[in-house]
């Protein structure tokens, strides 16, 4: 779902600076037809490298961020009984 959500903000960003598929092909060195499949979802699974070229090709970056749990461990109680 994640990666849903990072594609939809790379296809959101590209449209922002007005770019077509075909800009971002040249810009990303991935294949047009590729970022099509990303944008629609047709290619579900797409690997970390890949949205890092097309974050770059949008002058963007991708953030992760690992961090301690709430202080109280209360987070950590949800997480395990969902």
């Amino acid at each position: 779902m994640l990666i849903h959500q990072i594609m939809a903000s790379l296809k959101k960003e590209r449209q922002r600076q007005g770019l077509t598929l075909a800009d971002l092909s040249v810009r990303s060195g991935i294949d047009q037809a590729a970022l099509s499949k990303l944008e629609t979802g047709s290619h579900s699974n797409p690997t970390l490298e890949t949205l890092y070229r097309v974050a770059l090709g949008l002058n963007k970056e991708i953030v992760c961020v690992l961090r301690d749990p709430l202080a109280n461990g209360s987070r950590r109680r949800r997480l395990v009984r969902a």
